[in-house]
């Protein structure tokens, strides 16, 4: 659900996830962990569309020092409640990748975007009029 106000979209979040669309992605509405201490945004290789063009690739090490090769990087257009977020980074990684998510939207994504997260009252609060380009 999307409320307007002030410049402000407020959408309903559920259990920290979130539906996203792409036109790059297989599948209507694709449920994203939102993850606040995760510093890249991840997607599952199953999916992403066959023509979505790919960038590099880079090791991820994580706080227990594990680390995690990414298959490669994309930057795709999100809709999320009918509004579009454009040039989002996404790291591709396994579908062995642990957790039941699709993938992670994470603090690249809300600084980029300018997002408040109330988890009390499930909301991203997005402020479009500070919204970076």
């Amino acid at each position: 659900m999307l409320k307007h106000g002030a410049n402000k979209e407020v959408i309903s979040i559920n259990s920290n996830q979130i539906k996203i669309e792409s036109n790059a992605l297989m599948g209507k509405e694709n449920l994203f962990l939102i993850d606040t201490g995760a510093d890249l945004n991840i997607i599952k290789l199953s999916l992403i569309k066959d023509n979505v063009p790919v960038e590099t690739t880079t090791t991820l090490i994580g706080i227990n020092e594990n680390s995690i090769k990414t298959l490669f990087i994309i930057k795709i257009n999100l809709t999320i409640d009918k509004n579009n977020y454009y040039d989002t980074i996404f790291h591709v990684v396994n579908d062995k990748f642990p957790g039941s998510m699709t993938g992670i939207l994470s603090i690249p994504f809300f600084s980029n975007n300018d997002v408040t997260l109330n988890l009390r009252k499930g909301e991203m609060i997005i402020d479009r009029q500070q919204k970076k380009i």
